[in-house]
């Protein structure tokens, strides 16, 4: 039987049921959490020092395919995680260790896998055109790790938007064909620079220079680093560790997972403080972060953290007394914002910091405000020169201007003091503060 059909015709018994509640459930979700990820990390992928990651990559397996939330029908339930990490702290071989023991999930590697090797595309066959899925679609409603994905380019990954956001491949060439994709996605890789985490000011920047576009970002539920100095060598390379009693077989967690994967939309089921607290945590994640770089926006967070938080009332087997619904309540919600938090407060993702150095800048322009509409006023040349192009060297600006270079060093000395612009590799650019101050003093 392949996993394809084992989903869809899988059927739980009652003994079975029974047994799962007595391995897996528990109310203390924290304590829960923390001893499913020593017993795999321990038992299974000898990886040590990592549980975070074996917690964010067993949220993605343990999501579902859809549900309702505030009477709307979320048709993409099923989570999507980005892991990135420095060379050769265990990632990629921690998740093939777990995908063996869970006996779910095809591993591909990015830098083998075409666009039409993830998505699809044409094959000739006897002079005939046919289309050919890709592990994507030919994995739907399970579960897909695309490691190395720095293999892929900009371009591959803007293509993959479509199927990415609607779980449905989709191939236009001498006919159009569709197919489902509803797969769920682990993406694991070293940044595309091939830097080190630590030498980026903030982790997080190293995101944008991996995926491109903004909304391919987006699309990521949740992301996490995997630092190379964060685990003390002495436990990496201790002789022995300490032994663990290994309580999830794999028997078990592919009953568990395969349940899960057969959930309809309507098995799964809100309390109404679950709700509460969702709506109310995103509200205060969209204050504390940012969305240049958009792992987190205001305006979808909600379904963000609902899909977190159904993951984890799946991932402790919280059901009704008949085995068929999933129950969420405020407690799993807690949970999922709180290790949410946790991995973007990490310093080696930094998201955190990063947002609020950006907020903070927001205030000392405020601060000034007066002070720089003034400046606007008596500079007009050299701010309407900067609202033309995109980068500016310090001599572009003294040649245009035709102002001597004490001069322009001053004016730029007050931008980078109010935090209006950044110096990079490039030259000047402009940031949000001052794009908002422009347009508000031309209204």
């Amino acid at each position: 039987m392949t996993e394809q059909d084992s989903v869809s015709k899988f059927v739980l018994t009652q003994e079975d049921a029974l047994e799962l509640k007595k391995i897996f459930h528990s109310d203390n979700i924290e304590e829960k959490m923390e001893d499913i990820s020593k017993d795999i990390t321990y038992n299974i992928t000898k990886i040590y020092g990592r549980r975070d990651i074996i917690i964010a990559i067993d949220l993605v397996y343990h999501s579902v395919l859809s549900f309702k939330f505030q009477n709307r029908i979320i048709n993409k339930g099923w989570l999507e995680l980005l892991i990135l990490g420095d060379t050769r702290t265990g990632k990629t071989e921690a998740i093939q260790n777990i995908i063996k023991h869970y006996q779910l999930g095809e591993f591909v590697t990015g830098e083998n896998t075409s666009y039409a090797g993830l998505v699809g595309g044409l094959q000739q066959t006897q002079k005939k055109w046919s289309i050919t899925w890709g592990k994507i679609p030919l994995n739907d409603r399970k579960l897909v790790v695309i490691d190395e994905c720095s293999g892929l380019n900009y371009e591959n990954i803007a293509n993959m938007s479509g199927v990415r956001s609607t779980g449905v491949a989709e191939l236009t060439k001498i006919q159009t064909e569709r197919t489902n994709a509803r797969t769920r996605l682990i993406w694991i890789s070293n940044p595309r620079s091939n830097r080190i985490l630590n030498s980026y000011s903030f982790g997080v920047e190293a995101i944008p220079e991996l995926i491109g576009k903004p909304e391919d970002i987006a699309r990521f539920d949740f992301a996490i680093t995997n630092a190379s100095e964060e685990v003390d060598s002495k436990i990496i390379n201790a002789f022995k560790h300490k032994e663990y009693e290994h309580k999830y077989k794999s028997e078990y967690c592919k009953k568990l997972i395969l349940w899960i994967w057969s959930r309809k939309k309507d098995d799964i089921v809100f309390e109404k403080d679950a709700v509460e607290s969702v709506l109310k945590y995103s509200y205060q994640m969209g204050k504390e972060y940012i969305s240049r770089i958009p792992l987190i926006e205001s305006a979808d967070q909600r379904i963000k953290l609902a899909k977190l938080g159904v993951a984890v009332a799946c991932r402790v087997f919280n059901t009704d007394e008949n085995f068929k619904k999933v129950i969420v309540e405020k407690k799993h919600i807690d949970y999922a914002y709180k290790f949410l938090n946790y991995c973007y407060k990490k310093e080696s993702l930094g998201y955190y910091d990063y947002s609020q150095q950006i907020i903070n800048q927001y205030k000392i322009s405020e601060e000034n405000i007066e002070e720089i509409k003034e400046f606007i006023k008596e500079n007009s040349e050299l701010i309407n020169l900067l609202m033309s192009y995109t980068y500016l060297r310090k001599m572009d600006i003294q040649d245009m201007l035709g102002l001597e270079k004490t001069d322009i060093g001053e004016k730029i000395k007050f931008l980078i003091k109010n935090r209006l612009i950044t110096n990079t590799s490039r030259g000047y650019i402009k940031n949000p503060n001052f794009i908002r101050i422009i347009k508000n003093e031309r209204i």
